[in-house]
């Protein structure tokens, strides 16, 4: 029984290696798609300025420090070249360490511009502190004896399956309504979002049939599939069959929906669970295609399957172990605190909260209820000499357009409805501020107003025009 659960919670060394250069580069990609618009959501001249940071984020960003744009550069330079450090796996330890307190920061310094996937991001980096990342294709491995264990089993690589799994469970098992069960049609709702529905997913509104089929069976594979991943027999082909059917359903939300780095994210996530037999067959192609002969040595040759993976080496320093082991006790615990909350009350605890933050997170409430809403902004700006411009449409400038059209911002547009007024007027006054720049006098915004028309999709009913701020120069 304990061998089989070694064998279920042991990590494949290549398996690591992938899930160590798949996150390192979503973080890479993750900072190119912020940084041009670095001005407009980390500035004291953007949305939101340090001065109206929340005391319990302002402790957890090091962009707290300056609201300078040459600051915030710095510091996206100083992240992304962690990131490369441990894309290519150099001083693995160190640069995963630096590389979560970064991310850490980055989310924290704007918290309006993050999503569900953002906690699972800091959660991979937060477990990948604990795992030898550079044991296999990095330059720490270089010039150093192959590793003698085929697979790394450690309190993290427990945390890091399990924290995998229990995200999707609670996710799933938050589907619990009629739109989701008795109804069906929580999928297709979603796509009615035009705000956010891509082309394929349009394709698919033309099937409704099928999107009534698919709706309880996302919930409830959400709900197994994770389960089955712990299955403690045939492990190796189940686990492969869950994650080809993990991907097929990221490949299809990714397409039909504006979901940003969720599904590459999300399937990243999935890497550590790849068994040894899935690196077995690509070298054994790698190898057929390169014409090798078959008793010719090559690296990451395959395994006998009965072969024993060989533990860490015990640290000498004790403290460290069961330093190690507490961390997962704290998990489990924070687990038993926090998940009930999330299917109860809608008041997130403080615990949650501030685990949340610091990437411990274990619930995911993504599409735990279809939207009921559609979503249109309208940015109606008077200028001082008397004429009216839409912001958002031909007539507003081009960068502001552009801006608005990438993921984060309307995400951001998304919320702006809920947020403080405070929130809501700074907003009005970056806008202001990107379009005066450069503006003689009398073309400079007078008054701004910010509206969002608001399409009911169940039950349907007529677009409803709301004033989300209304701001006058000199306010």
């Amino acid at each position: 029984m304990a061998t089989k659960l070694c064998e279920l919670f042991r990590i494949d060394l290549r398996s690591l290696a992938a899930f160590r250069i798949g996150i390192a580069a979503l973080v890479l990609v993750d900072l190119a798609t912020r940084a041009p618009h670095i001005e407009a959501t980390l500035t004291d001249t953007g949305v939101m300025p340090v001065a109206f940071l929340h005391p319990g984020n302002l402790y957890l960003t090091l962009h707290a420090l300056s609201g300078s744009y040459a600051f915030e550069v710095g510091m996206f330079v100083f992240a992304a070249v962690a990131a490369s450090l441990l894309l290519v796996g150099y001083f693995s330890r160190v640069s995963a360490v630096i590389t979560w307190v970064l991310v850490i920061s980055l989310h924290n310094r704007n918290i309006f511009l993050n999503d569900g996937v953002d906690d699972l991001l800091r959660t991979l980096l937060f477990w990948g502190m604990f795992l030898p990342l550079g044991r296999k294709w990095a330059v720490d491995a270089r010039g150093k004896p192959a590793p003698s264990e085929a697979a790394v089993l450690s309190p993290a690589t427990v945390a890091l399956l399990l924290q995998f799994a229990l995200f999707y469970v609670t996710c799933g098992l938050l589907k619990s309504g009629d739109e989701w069960h008795g109804t069906k049609d929580a999928i297709e709702i979603a796509l009615r979002q035009s705000y956010w529905v891509r082309p394929f997913g349009e394709f698919l509104l033309g099937y409704p049939e099928l999107l009534r089929v698919l709706t309880p069976t996302v919930a409830w594979f959400e709900t197994l599939a994770p389960l089955l991943l712990f299955l403690p027999f045939w492990t190796p082909r189940v686990r492969m069959l869950v994650l080809v059917g993990f991907w097929g359903m990221m490949v299809g939300l990714g397409s039909s929906l504006h979901l940003n780095l969720m599904p590459w994210i999300s399937s990243a996530a999935t890497l550590p669970f790849l068994p040894a037999s899935f690196w077995q067959f690509i070298a054994k192609r790698a190898r057929s295609k390169a014409g090798a002969s078959d008793g010719a040595p090559a690296p990451d040759s395959p395994r006998p399957q009965n072969a024993r993976f060989v533990r860490l080496p015990r640290p000498q320093n004790a403290w460290f172990v069961r330093a190690k082991w507490s961390v997962v006790v704290l998990l489990i615990a924070h687990f038993a605190v926090t998940v009930p909350s999330a299917f109860g009350s809608a008041e997130q605890s403080w615990l949650r909260d501030v685990g949340q933050k610091l990437g411990l997170n274990l619930v995911w409430k993504m599409y735990a209820h279809a939207p009921s809403e559609d979503y249109e902004f309208d940015v109606v700006a008077t200028l001082q000499n008397g004429s009216v411009v839409h912001v958002l449409g031909p007539d507003g400038p081009e960068y502001i357009r552009r801006a608005h059209d990438t993921y984060r911002i309307k995400y951001y547009m998304e919320r702006l409805p809920r947020f403080p007024t405070f929130v809501k007027r700074q907003y009005a006054a970056w806008l202001a501020g990107s379009w005066d720049a450069g503006q003689p006098p009398p073309r400079r915004f007078a008054r701004v107003r910010v509206f969002v028309i608001v399409t009911p999709i169940k039950p349907p009913g007529p677009p409803q025009r709301r004033l989300i701020v209304d701001v006058h120069r000199g306010d």
